[in-house]
Order: C-alpha cells, then structure tokens, then sequence
C-alpha cells in the first residue's frame, strides 16, 4: 500500500501497481483522493476510462451526483457501439439515469428534431383506410 501511494505522489505511473487496476485498491483501502489523483494522470487519450473510473471512486465515495457526472462524460466520450459504453450505461442506469431516453434524445437532436419519438408519433395524422 506504502508502495502504491508513494509511487502516485511522485506521479510515477510506471511502477506496477500503479498501472491497471490500482486504483480499486486505492479505493479499498478508502485512499480516494490518491485514486482520484491516479485517474486524474492518465493520458488523454483514456479520458473515456479515466471518466468512467472517477466515477467508480466518487460513487464508492458515496458521491453520487459527481459520480452521475463522470459517468454520464465517460457515455458521451465513447464509440457508440463499444461494449465498454453499454456497462457504464448500466451503472448509470443504477442511478436512476433513463438511458433510453437519453438515447432518443441524442438522436433527435442530431436529426434536428425537438419533438420525442413518442410524441412524433402521436402527433402523426392517422392512415386513412
């Protein structure tokens, strides 16, 4: 543990328990801020990951509208059809987020429509016979 905390203050990523799933250990051992200060380092090319796992260490925090936020950045920061975005669709779907709506919406916006799908169809004229 000793290892691990001194290695993030002196932001040696290289060290191997620094790397990977460190910190969920850190977050074990209730050392959030190093863990955050963990994930705050990666690259910027992880930030999608980097997101998602703020979000693990704020919810284990007990934060759970900061945790909401890092959640929902790391969903819009991924690929659409990644695997990895359906999981951190479930665990915002475990706080109460509806991500089916919040996908309907994101697809309206992009067609340029204000209106629900629900809706739209609603306001549809019926097929005549």
């Amino acid at each position: 543990m000793t290892m691990v905390l001194e290695a993030v203050k002196r932001r040696d990523l290289a060290v191997p328990p620094v790397t990977a799933g460190a910190y969920c250990w850190l977050s074990a051992y209730n050392a959030y801020d190093a863990a955050l200060k963990l994930v705050d380092g990666l690259p910027k090319q992880f930030e999608a990951l980097a997101s998602d796992r703020r979000g693990d260490i704020l919810l284990a925090q007990g934060k759970r509208d900061e945790a909401k936020a890092a959640f929902e950045k790391a969903h819009k920061a991924m690929e659409e059809r990644s695997e990895y975005r359906r999981l951190v669709e479930v665990k915002l779907n475990a706080l109460g987020v509806d991500m089916t709506k919040k996908d309907a919406e994101s697809v309206n916006s992009a067609s340029g429509s204000t209106v629900a799908p629900a809706a739209a169809a609603a306001q549809a004229p019926a097929a005549s016979p």
